[in-house]
């Protein structure tokens, strides 16, 4: 029974190993906005899309913007330029239900989108169970064509084990009822 069991063990081991899977933007649903001249005054709301396994959406002027599981990508108007100097000029992107998922944003150093800084970021809550990413493009920034803000998104581990995980716990309960079985079987025939 123990070489069962250690054998229902390695077989676990096998098909993937163990551990937790980790939680990023994949499956999540965000609503993208514009707002302008300042962040209370929605401008436009681009509507909204799940992350699965990345969304897009085409935004003002030949303006886009993706996201994939770990990154929210920004990119300019084919033709360079300058953005408007407001107390807000941007996108909000709203990341709904997702509780404190997102622990932290980032400037990735792939960014071409000259004087973008951390500083035009923003992280906060939506007040309805969710997170709003604010991006800032009021500063009066230059823009050359097709010019990028990458954002690097870190999240929280989930607590949902993997598959694997899962199978492991299976075949253990599976050998520890078998054993019990077994016990059983041998003290009343004895």
């Amino acid at each position: 029974m123990k070489r069962l069991i250690l054998l229902l063990f390695a077989l676990a081991l096998l098909l993937g190993g163990v551990g937790q899977a980790k939680a990023g933007l994949m499956g999540y649903e965000v609503d993208v906005s514009f707002y302008y001249p300042n962040r209370p005054t929605l401008y436009q709301d681009f509507g909204k899309h799940f992350v699965n396994p990345t969304a897009s959406w085409t935004l003002f002027g030949g303006e886009t913007t993706t996201l994939t599981n770990t990154q929210i990508l920004y990119y300019s108007p084919p033709a360079a330029g300058q953005y408007q100097t407001q107390p807000f000029n941007g996108y909000v992107y709203d990341f709904l239900h997702s509780g404190n998922l997102i622990t932290g944003v980032t400037v990735d150093p792939s960014s071409t989108l000259s004087g973008f800084t951390s500083k035009y970021v923003k992280l906060t809550s939506d007040g309805a169970g969710g997170q709003f990413v604010e991006l800032d493009l009021g500063g009066g920034l230059f823009f050359g064509p097709d010019a990028s803000v990458v954002l690097d998104v870190t999240t929280s581990t989930s607590a949902v084990p993997e598959p694997a995980t899962l199978t492991m716990l299976g075949f253990g309960i599976a050998g520890l009822a078998g054993y019990g079985w077994r016990r059983r079987k041998q003290a009343v025939t004895a």
